[in-house]
């Protein structure tokens, strides 16, 4: 007999809600992972000064909070004191002339930043608004559906017949780049900046297309839904997810590395791990794995066929984040306006001459002179994560080759990622001098990580690629990782892959694991 039903490898937040609806459901489930604590891409940890808790990748749970998975237990998740806070100030762009485009939760505020650029941004808000509202309820289902399959049909076929205009219109959105959704929509570059950055973190240049929808989504989505982030930070939620799992008779184990998973007659059987030896599965082994981990190190190419292999070799991943952690000792004073210190996410840089200049400088090796910047401030929605009057801040800096060339300002001379962070990090820092001046003065302490530091954290996020695999639309939608390999399967019987790298993608929004569970259970009810 085998020791569990099923393997779970991984602990990312795909990871355990798969294993949490399996436990729920009987099934004898184990999750495996090599960290010392769970999360995967959602972690918190003290890592600059004690008390200061910093979100270590993830940090926005809109998603999540959105997803049909979180309100199945969400009661049981609030029994575990799991909070998440939002406010009036989702996100904002900041700029070098000195000015900043603000977008509230409050529809009057924002609809007065606008007509403050100008009448016709004023329209062109109102207008991709009304859209969003019009079509979201319906669209962002697919989110959560399998893809492709009848159910992701029959939601667009519902928009087409209620609102065929705004199916048409949401059509030509889906093909644009970023920059021809904003150039269409509105009139200044200051709005337009608020829009090409979301696209941005998710490896849209603003001539990639495909790259309007994710500026439209993200962009009016954080204004009707907010950002949301975890009280205490995000590993609050993935300890409670594993308490949950524990509670329903799963078994967690961290500090555990899988190091094969065994294949007899074209089926998974189990894994190999260390410590310890072989656990065996009776009906699935899960891999929260992106694919070059998967099929590269733990499943032998002898059991693949030869075209899955070359779907999977051209699987691509994004260009690398940098991250730098802050510990204040007072609030970001920002010179734009004084209520930018009170905003979720503030994107420097983010117009879309400057974000193409970045794209193309990364992508041929070299470090960016000036890379678009995420400034994530939590401390004004969540004073847990700070001692008493202190604050964090934390700048995701987009976007880095794994392999640097050169420096595109000539001035940093070290070409791999141990020499460079320094100096890349003080680059960073007066780069946000530009725009909040004090930062230097309240700088108490301060953590990099460079692309390379990322993937030694989680070997999921190959160099430093922090969304699974590019989001270009040659491998997303109904060709993700590949056309033909969607829905979680693999060529090897009993063996599923979910994470990011599948659909529906980055972000902390549970899915794949939500999705592959209910598919399994499914199965299993079948006479």
């Amino acid at each position: 007999m085998a020791d569990y039903d099923a393997i779970i490898i991984g602990s990312g937040n795909n990871g355990l809600m798969c294993a949490l609806y399996l436990a729920r459901a009987g099934w004898r489930v184990l999750v495996l992972e090599q960290a010392s604590d769970v999360g995967g891409a959602a972690r918190t940890s003290e890592v600059t000064l004690p008390g200061f808790k910093h979100d270590l990748f993830a940090t926005n749970f809109t998603s999540f909070t959105g997803s049909p998975a979180y309100q199945d237990v969400r009661a049981a998740l609030e029994d575990l004191n799991v909070r998440f806070l939002s406010n009036n100030y989702p996100y904002a762009s900041a700029y070098a002339s000195g000015a900043a485009a603000r977008v509230y939760r409050d529809p009057n505020m924002t609809d007065a930043e606008m007509v403050r650029y100008s009448k016709s941004d004023l329209a062109g808000w109102r207008a991709v608004v009304a859209l969003f509202k019009d079509t979201a309820p319906t669209f962002l289902r697919l989110y959560s559906s399998p893809m492709p399959s009848l159910e992701t049909f029959q939601h667009l076929g519902r928009i087409v017949a209620k609102r065929p205009s705004a199916a048409l219109a949401l059509s030509r959105v889906l093909l644009e780049t970023s920059r021809q959704f904003a150039d269409r929509a509105f009139v200044s570059d200051e709005v337009k900046g608020l829009f090409t950055p979301w696209a941005f973190h998710l490896d849209y240049g603003p001539d990639v297309r495909g790259g309007g929808m994710f500026s439209f989504v993200a962009a009016i989505s954080a204004h009707v839904r907010g950002l949301n982030v975890v009280e205490g930070g995000a590993g609050q939620l993935m300890s409670a997810l594993r308490t949950l799992i524990e509670n329903h008779g799963g078994q967690v184990m961290t500090d555990t590395t899988v190091t094969a998973i065994e294949v007899r007659n074209g089926r998974a059987v189990g894994v190999k791990v260390e410590p310890g030896g072989a656990i065996a599965a009776a009906k699935a082994v899960i891999a929260n794995v992106t694919p070059r981990r998967l099929f590269g190190d733990l499943v032998s190419s002898e059991h693949l066929p030869s075209p899955f292999i070359r779907s999977m070799s051209r699987f691509r991943y994004a260009v690398g984040t940098f991250v730098l952690h802050l510990a204040l000792d007072k609030r970001l004073e920002w010179k734009a306006a004084e209520d930018l210190s009170e905003f979720s996410y503030v994107h420097l840089h983010g117009r879309a001459e400057e974000i193409d200049q970045t794209y193309k400088q990364a992508l041929d090796g070299f470090l960016p002179s000036r890379p678009m910047l995420i400034v994530s401030q939590t401390t004004q929605l969540d004073r847990s994560r700070a001692p008493r009057g202190k604050h964090v801040a934390r700048i995701h800096a987009r976007a880095f080759p794994a392999n640097i060339l050169g420096d595109a300002s000539g001035l940093i001379k070290g070409r791999d990622w141990d020499s460079v962070k320094e100096p890349l990090a003080d680059r960073l820092i007066g780069m946000l001098a530009e725009h909040a001046p004090n930062v230097r003065s309240i700088l108490l302490a301060r953590h990099a990580v460079s692309p390379l530091d990322l993937e030694r954290a989680n070997p999921n996020l190959i160099d430093g690629d922090c969304n699974g695999g590019s989001h270009h639309l040659r491998q997303y939608y109904i060709a993700r990782p590949a056309f033909g390999w969607t829905r979680y399967k693999t060529p090897i019987g009993n063996l599923f892959m979910i994470g990011a790298s599948q659909w529906p993608g980055s972000g902390v929004n549970a899915a794949s694991g939500y999705l592959l569970a209910r598919s399994l259970l499914t199965s299993a009810s079948l006479p």
